[in-house]
């Protein structure tokens, strides 16, 4: 299994976010500075690639996964979540400790080709609830996860 950190974005993230998103940078940047964003970076490698055999530009852990969140409606809403599946599971206790914390449920959006993504939320017991909007034309589902405070 990958072990991985997970931190709060800052704006050196952008790049590394808008490639995992697959979005434009100015898109990013507000995901930065608009939600609440965290990544997550490989944790210790130490060997200088980047798990599948190229070797890192930089001596930064690389980032692996990113999740971007905010809170309306009474829910968590997950609006970016991508990269690689144990990276983004771990991402996912972000926004449903949250929600737990405020008695609250989390929805989130899944592209449709976001298969890391995707196999994360129904590892987490999300359920697919119906169909999303579309980003940059993908076709996206919602998924729901109702969380118990006590657990």
């Amino acid at each position: 299994m990958v072990r991985v950190r997970v931190r709060d974005a800052h704006d050196g993230d952008v790049d590394s976010i808008a490639a995992l998103t697959t979005v434009e940078t100015g898109v990013a940047e507000r995901l930065v500075r608009e939600r609440r964003v965290a990544v997550a970076e490989r944790a210790g490698g130490g060997d200088g690639t980047s798990g599948d055999g190229e070797t890192e530009d930089d001596e930064s852990d690389a980032i692996v996964g990113v999740v971007a969140y905010d809170v309306a409606d009474a829910a968590v809403h997950v609006t970016r979540l991508a990269g690689e599946t144990e990276a983004v599971a771990v991402l996912l206790d972000e926004p449903i400790g949250f929600a737990r914390a405020e008695d609250m449920s989390v929805e989130a959006l899944v592209p449709d080709s976001a298969a890391g993504a995707l196999d994360a939320v129904t590892d987490a017991g999300f359920k697919a609830v119906g169909e999303g909007p579309r980003f940059a034309g993908d076709r996206t589902t919602r998924y729901r996860l109702t969380v118990d405070e006590n657990a």
